[in-house]
């Protein structure tokens, strides 16, 4: 998946404008969500929360996927930009538009407090792992 997003980047001579950096040290990762004009998840499954939640709380646009409980928040919020998983098409046009000016909505930082609790996202997948034991019991 990583290589063919860094060939989609190398195709469209994107190079300069964007990094694909791997692992960061917090306080790095701070100043790249700082310099950032746009946050982007191409996730294809819930791998947890933060980052997307990080950027809400730099007060950073977000582009993401319909997975997991981040997309929920953003859906829930009103805010963000929520695509597709697999649909590439929808990505290469809402990125488009977001390139010639189209807003993306920042949640409010109360809804990020009041919808990072721990309590409720423990229960989210407490919820989720409740449901696949039941099916693998069945």
């Amino acid at each position: 998946y990583t290589l063919y997003l860094k060939d989609t980047v190398k195709k469209y001579s994107l190079e300069s404008k964007i990094i694909f950096t791997g692992y960061v040290d917090l306080d790095t990762l701070k100043l790249y969500y700082q310099a950032a004009d746009l946050f982007i998840s191409g996730s294809k499954l819930d791998a947890g929360p933060e980052p997307p939640l990080l950027a809400a709380s730099m007060n950073l646009p977000v582009f993401i996927t319909n997975t997991g409980i981040a997309s929920e928040f953003y859906n829930q919020s009103k805010a963000g930009l929520i695509v597709p998983v697999d649909n590439y098409e929808i990505w290469a046009k809402e990125i488009k538009d977001i390139v010639n000016g189209k807003k993306i909505k920042v949640p409010d930082r109360e809804e990020l407090i009041r919808f990072c609790d721990k309590k409720l996202i423990s229960k989210y997948y407490y919820d989720i792992y409740k449901t696949i034991q039941i099916k693998e019991v069945n």
